[in-house]
């Protein structure tokens, strides 16, 4: 997390701006390469009962990071696709999962965090060291 889901826009031409976007993306998110995921997603889009261009349209979806990280990465995605791929129009939104108001994440059907507060995800090492210790704990590894 994050997963960048992608419509509307060939996965060749993704391929060709995402390593310098998910290099952007690293430095605006705090978090590791491996942590960011790009999927493209084939559709059909069905205009006045004939098949139509889809619209190129990017879903973001993470746990809250702030309203700054999310304006910067909306930026980083936005200038990449329409500078590099030459799209002039295009629509992004973000679903973000509010970990202030979670109870519980379930990481591979388990539950690994209760009670999360507030504002976790804004602060990787903690939420990292969290999840590290969590998967430990429940894998029974010690130090």
């Amino acid at each position: 997390m994050p997963q960048i889901k992608i419509r509307g826009i060939n996965e060749n031409q993704i391929c060709e701006i995402s390593e310098k976007m998910i290099d952007e993306l690293i430095d605006a998110v705090k978090c590791p390469r491996d942590y960011f995921e790009i999927e493209c997603i084939k559709s059909v889009a069905i205009r006045d009962g004939k098949i139509a261009d889809v619209y190129p349209f990017v879903e973001v979806a993470w746990f809250d990071r702030g309203q700054e990280v999310q304006d910067t990465v909306a930026k980083i995605i936005t200038d990449n696709i329409r500078e590099n791929l030459n799209i002039e129009s295009m629509d992004l939104a973000f679903t973000v999962f509010p970990l202030a108001n979670t109870s519980t994440v379930e990481v591979n059907s388990e539950a690994f965090f209760t009670n999360i507060p507030a504002g976790l995800a804004c602060n990787p090492l903690a939420f990292f060291m969290l999840t590290f210790f969590s998967i430990c704990k429940t894998s029974k590894i010690y130090f």
